[in-house]
């Protein structure tokens, strides 16, 4: 018998819940950026639970509706929505948002693309991604400025804004 893990919010946090150590980035960036975050792919909350804690206001979006049940069941003072990050529309503006999973620099574009067209992002806001590929040089640059990137292992990670911002 296959267990399906996204079917199983505890069992998600049973296999994830060691995971703590970027805990203090994601609660500097909300402060730095002024601490209206989404987070795509948020799963069962993870970042959730310590950013609320720190009273920031917090927004995640999971394909997943066990995990979005989960979430708001944990987390009332929390905004979740169960979607498609490739397709949400939210009526909200964000700071920060956090693009966790790592993506390849196509499907990375559609995403800010999307982010774009949404209007989702604040105009001084910033964009947490992981990425395949070192975005240097690539499609993305043509609305995007990449603020900071970084490699951890095959991962490249970093933070972005729009081409007509101050850096930070």
């Amino acid at each position: 018998m296959k267990i399906q893990i996204y079917n199983h919010p505890d069992l998600y946090d049973a296999c994830t819940s060691h995971k703590v150590d970027d805990i203090p980035f994601y609660e500097h960036w909300a402060q730095v950026t002024g601490g209206t975050v989404l987070e795509l792919a948020c799963g069962t909350g993870r970042l959730a639970r310590p950013l609320l804690k720190t009273g920031f206001d917090y927004t995640g979006l999971d394909l997943s509706p066990v995990f979005i049940r989960h979430c708001k069941a944990v987390y009332p003072n929390g905004q979740f929505f169960n979607g498609d990050m490739r397709n949400f529309c939210l009526d909200k503006k964000f700071d920060l948002i956090f693009l966790d999973p790592p993506f390849g620099v196509y499907d990375l574009k559609k995403l800010l693309d999307h982010i774009e067209q949404t209007q989702s992002l604040k105009p001084e806001g910033m964009v947490y991604y992981e990425s395949k590929q070192p975005l240097e040089k690539s499609i993305i640059y043509e609305s995007w400025d990449n603020y900071r990137e970084s490699k951890a292992g095959n991962v490249y990670y970093g933070l972005l804004t729009k081409k007509t911002l101050n850096k930070i």
